[in-house]
């Protein structure tokens, strides 16, 4: 049996794959292969032929972080000079423009920002569901 069997024979019975698992199936597994297993698995969880996407955005409200994650490119300190954090009627321009193209979820991304009050985060919370009911949130989850 190839490691993709075994890989494969664990996933149709619904068990998680371990990190080495999901390693070689992103670094090394033949991706043809690997597509057939993925239908396969897709239609024993979920057998209609209809699939469906989301439409996301992702407004990023700061790029002001004190948090120094190893991983992130994106981030700036407090004071740089390519720092930014948009107002609340900024990040709901984006949030609007992306409705207005069909985005069906919205993720607010941004920074760990010192400077920014809790009331920032609950007004941006609050209008972003009461001005776009329509879009669905996904904020501040883990």
């Amino acid at each position: 049996m190839s490691l993709l069997d075994a890989i494969a024979e664990k996933a149709r019975a619904g068990k998680r794959l371990d990190r080495e698992e999901g390693r070689w199936l992103l670094a090394e597994a033949p991706l043809l292969e690997l597509g057939t297993v993925a239908s396969d698995v897709r239609f024993a969880r979920i057998p209609e032929r209809v699939v469906t996407f989301v439409i996301d955005t992702n407004p990023n409200y700061t790029n002001v972080c004190i948090t120094d994650c190893q991983f992130c490119a994106f981030y700036r300190k407090p004071g740089a000079p390519d720092a930014y954090t948009l107002t609340v009627d900024e990040v709901l321009a984006k949030v609007e423009f992306a409705a207005a193209k069909g985005a069906t979820t919205v993720l607010l991304q941004g920074g760990h920002n010192p400077a920014l009050p809790l009331e920032y985060y609950v007004t941006l919370v609050r209008e972003t569901v009461r001005r776009f009911p329509q879009v669905t949130p996904h904020f501040f989850t883990a």
